[in-house]
């Protein structure tokens, strides 16, 4: 293995210790690696995110994982001008309540404050503001962008204290939010986030206010967010929630091999078109046989015809083992790098029992 840096993990005891060893280990920019600048959608996707802006609707992406479906949202936030951390994402999990698509509320945390509050005489001022319900709640996702339309003159001081009201901009902002994973969700969970989605209101009952926190003026619905939804596949989603989305399944793309064999349409978005796009920088500048030899692999055991490996490597973790090889090993043959192996099994192979046999699998491919 070589590199700029002189020092990999060992795993041999150590009979002294250097505390500046850490200076001497791989760096890795992941910002780099995952800037959505570098994203390349497939022309249906562009139609759907199109389609999805002109009806106010939010958009379902489904698609095996590592495909790219939260990258479209990455992407859709950077073209709209904003950066990275101005998108909203929100991950569901199992547990998830409807409410926690708008905000979470610190309700140990306030209990603390009031009881510390009641202990506290001499600076019952001081406490009484520490325990304000307000400073408990934590808007985020679809809460979070409800607030950024309606911009922070026109947030009501009784769901927000004026400090935090300082951390809003000025102006209105039309935000970008990424629901992740909603088939993890609980089984009716999904029709009842459609519901919210399309009121765009919430309520917060902690702060013991009936009135609903929403989009009120023709200026406030113009920034309405615009919403991307993933899903994984793992389980069916209800039929009433996806009537009530547009839909797009982003498929694996494929390779420019099969293109040409199926003089499939040359504007086309391929797997050697991504690759392209995210190492263009020269990182492969020389070493043009080693990124084919990668490809050939790769596009090896996705097909899999004789269906050997139970698991099929994704495009990000492609990606992965790309950025490993474009970082170590200079020109050398794919087959003739000792740690060809070794990379391969931790990055495309993550099923102990495609690893032990990915060496008589590898018998049937035939490198460049």
């Amino acid at each position: 293995m070589t590199s700029s840096y002189d020092y990999y993990y060992t795993g041999i005891p150590q009979k002294e210790t250097d505390p500046d060893k850490w200076k001497r280990l791989p760096y890795s920019n992941l910002e780099k690696a995952n800037d959505a600048s570098l994203y390349v959608a497939p022309r249906g996707l562009r139609d759907a995110v199109n389609v999805a802006l002109e009806l106010g609707l939010p958009l379902l992406l489904t698609g095996e994982p590592g495909v790219g479906k939260s990258s479209l949202a990455r992407s859709l936030n950077l073209e709209l001008g904003y950066q990275d951390r101005d998108l909203l994402h929100f991950t569901v999990k199992s547990e998830t309540r409807e409410s926690e698509l708008f905000y979470s509320y610190d309700t140990l945390g306030r209990f603390h404050a009031v009881h510390r509050q009641m202990d506290i005489q001499a600076e019952s001022a001081k406490a009484k503001d520490n325990a304000d319900p307000r400073r408990f709640i934590r808007y985020q996702g679809l809460g979070m962008a409800i607030l950024l339309a309606k911009g922070r003159d026109k947030i009501p001081s009784r769901i927000m204290t004026d400090e935090d009201k300082e951390n809003f901009a000025e102006t209105r902002r039309r935000a970008v939010v990424l629901i992740d994973e909603i088939d993890k969700a609980p089984r009716d969970m999904p029709n009842d986030f459609l519901n919210e989605i399309e009121k765009m209101e919430f309520r917060i009952p902690e702060l013991f206010i009936d009135e609903p926190i929403g989009l009120e003026n023709e200026i406030e619905k113009r920034h309405r967010p615009i919403v991307i939804i993933t899903s994984n596949a793992e389980r069916e989603l209800p039929e009433a929630f996806l009537r009530r989305c547009l839909y797009y399944h982003l498929s694996m793309p494929p390779f420019k091999e099969d293109l040409d064999k199926n003089n499939n349409d040359p504007n086309a978005v391929s797997v050697e078109a991504i690759v392209a796009s995210r190492f263009n920088e020269g990182e492969f500048d020389g070493r043009e046989t080693l990124l084919k030899e990668a490809l050939s692999l790769f596009r090896f055991l996705r097909i899999d015809r004789d269906q050997r490996l139970k698991r099929k490597p994704s495009l990000a973790e492609l990606l992965d083992w790309l950025r490993y090889l474009s970082r170590s090993g200079g020109a050398t043959p794919l087959t003739e790098r000792p740690d060809f192996l070794i990379s391969l099994r931790a990055t495309l192979l993550k099923n102990q029992g495609d690893q032990d046999k990915i060496e008589s699998c590898l018998e049937s491919w035939k490198p460049l």
